[in-house]
């Protein structure tokens, strides 16, 4: 008998249980979400970052994410992944070949195209939500090309513009340098015009972003140079009419949160990675404070009620590490130079496990801040690392941020949050 009250009363709760589940699931919902990718940039890195633009104690946008994980980066043919396979495992959800961008691995580098893939744009986009793709490199280079284009050769850079412009499913917003491959050429097609009769509002300098009317514009394309952009320390010297990080991720915004349906929008910090193959510390680190500033810019922009924020990295470059001894006070450029106490007084504090460093001052103690970046194995160029990389979170769909992740499960978490 009491078996059988029993049995009576769960059906009874059952609906109360239902209730509570789907409410549950509810909350993990996202109408919109942002994901954030520093190419190249590992944990040591934003710990430099953070001591050289606020100190020990401070604190960046990135550390205001309340849901961290730690992620395993390789490919499927390498223990140390390339930014391709990487972004089409972030994209896609399916592990492919070094050098392949939205192809399986059943794809040979510069040799045989592999399955396409369907990629977070795609199903954003059938979906009803807009999407957009800012970078700080060329709009064609390999992370944002992952998100929307399928080539065995992920420096096949014309034509990957082209399977942009030949996308019915391609992103709605588009910002970053690479303006010589949608330019005519002899013989070749003129991109911007195509996409010009397709709807799409062209900017091509500060001025011009700060003047389009967001209420007014549904698609956007700018290409603020004609290879990658400036590195942020640089951008004021060398070219002053290109537009923050920050800037191109607050206008993405808003043309993208216009949708009633929602938006995707990824936002790469891609130089990063290019300063840290040149084992160059300071602009590694002002590129990332310029990826933090977009970061806090998105964290005040949207509802965090009904967007879910992520920040990654598509892996580590150079075996970055910050070492040595130095008094608890130290900020800027004091962290970059030698170590003033300690077992390796008088050696770089921050030094890199490959790359030119090296090769640029003899073997031994440093004797002046004009050497930097002291490379341990000499090569022209450093190389990938296999270390883990974060993902941070925040918003609803974050709740699955924890613990150990495969980079492919961050696709998987995107596309659960807008249920698409």
């Amino acid at each position: 008998m009491g078996r059988f009250f029993r049995f009576v009363a769960s059906l009874l709760f059952l609906p109360f249980a239902l209730a509570i589940t789907t409410s549950a699931e509810t909350k993990l919902q996202a109408k919109s979400a942002i994901l954030f990718i520093a190419d190249g940039m590992g944990l040591a890195m934003i710990t430099a970052a953070r001591i050289y633009d606020r100190g020990v104690s401070g604190q960046l946008h990135i550390d205001l994410f309340p849901k961290t994980a730690i992620v395993k980066t390789h490919s499927s043919d390498n223990i140390v992944t390339d930014s391709g396979a990487a972004a089409t495992a972030i994209a896609t959800g399916v592990k492919t070949n070094n050098n392949v961008i939205g192809e399986d691995k059943t794809a040979i580098f510069k040799r045989r195209h592999g399955k396409r893939l369907t990629t977070i744009v795609d199903l954003a986009v059938k979906a009803g939500k807009s999407v957009g793709l800012v970078t700080t490199r060329r709009v064609t280079n390999t992370t944002p090309a992952a998100f929307y284009s399928h080539h065995h050769n992920k420096f096949a850079e014309l034509a990957i513009a082209g399977q942009f412009v030949d996308d019915e499913l391609r992103p709605h917003v588009l910002l970053g340098g690479g303006r010589r491959f949608w330019l005519p050429s002899k013989g070749g097609r003129n991109l911007l015009q195509e996409l010009k009769v397709k709807g799409y509002t062209y900017v091509d300098s500060k001025k011009d972003l700060e003047k389009v009317k967001s209420k007014n514009t549904e698609k956007l394309i700018g290409l603020f140079s004609m290879d990658d952009m400036s590195y942020e320390l640089d951008r004021n010297s060398v070219d002053s009419t290109q537009p923050t990080l920050a800037e191109m991720t607050s206008t993405a915004i808003e043309v993208l949160g216009k949708n009633p349906s929602g938006y995707f929008l990824m936002v790469e910090g891609g130089r990063i990675d290019q300063a840290a193959h040149n084992n160059d510390v300071l602009r590694t680190i002002t590129d990332i404070l310029a990826f933090d500033e977009a970061v806090g810019v998105a964290m005040k922009a949207v509802d965090v009620k009904q967007t879910l924020l992520l920040m990654t990295s598509d892996h580590e470059t150079g075996g970055f590490t910050v070492s040595g001894s130095a008094p608890v006070d130290t900020k800027g450029k004091a962290l970059l130079g030698k170590s003033p106490m300690g077992r390796i007084k008088g050696y770089p504090m921050v030094n890199w496990a490959s790359g030119p460093g090296r090769q640029r001052r003899p073997v031994g103690k440093i004797k002046s801040q004009e050497h930097l970046s002291h490379s341990l194995i000499p090569s022209r160029l450093s190389e990938h690392t296999a270390v883990d990389v974060i993902l941070a979170g925040m918003g609803p769909g974050s709740q699955k941020v924890h613990g150990f992740l495969d980079n492919t499960e961050i696709f998987t978490i995107i596309k659960a949050a807008l249920n698409i």
